[in-house]
């Protein structure tokens, strides 16, 4: 992972800050080694939280309590600043604090959506918020009833881009990929994204 480009290395480069948010176990997947050797200088984990937080959800600590850490984040670092952010609720075993549907799988994206809607509210309240760009991107679908890997649905996930600094709405229906993700981002600040060939 040493050899392969990185948004926060890229970013860094430009004199941002950069941060990474997970509240589940940062060593998982080699996840740690990623992201210091993608350049991300700092990271907020699992273990960074109270034994009751880290015991909330099956994989570490609920959303809620992250999203609170994120707009926490988001209001105080040093501008400019990349947070990445890795959320939990939206994966099986679909364990959220609230049960508002019948189908758990709904019912812990209803959550998650509560949970996003909740930070977006706030920080639009916020100073921070006219220069402020986030960007949601899922990294990938689920089986889920008839759709399974034979499905186009599978793999068919949004990204959407949402804050002060977008200034009109747009929707974009071309097929792309999350490695598409770098060079658009990149080339939106006039950075140069030649090393991400994907």
């Amino acid at each position: 992972t040493r050899t392969l480009p990185n948004i926060a290395h890229s970013l860094q480069e430009q004199g941002y800050n950069t941060h990474y948010l997970y509240g589940g176990d940062i060593n998982f997947t080699n996840m740690r080694s990623f992201l210091v050797s993608g350049g991300f200088g700092q990271l907020t984990w699992k273990a960074d939280y109270s034994a009751e937080e880290q015991g909330s959800a099956k994989w570490g600590v609920r959303d809620d309590i992250t999203f609170k850490t994120l707009y926490q984040m988001s209001t105080s670092l040093t501008s400019p600043y990349l947070v990445g952010y890795s959320t939990l609720s939206s994966h099986e075993p679909w364990d959220v604090p609230i049960k508002q549907l019948d189908d758990e799988v709904y019912n812990a994206f209803y959550y998650l959506d509560q949970c996003i809607g909740q930070y977006i509210e706030r920080l639009r309240q916020s100073p921070v918020w006219q220069n402020t760009l986030i960007i949601l991107l899922p990294d990938h679908g689920i089986n889920y009833k008839d759709i399974d890997e034979q499905h186009p649905l599978k793999n068919h996930i949004p990204m959407l881009w949402v804050g002060g600094a977008v200034k009109a709405p747009k929707r974009i229906e071309q097929i792309c990929n999350q490695t598409d993700l770098p060079a658009t981002l990149l080339g939106q600040l006039g950075i140069d994204h030649s090393a991400y060939t994907f």
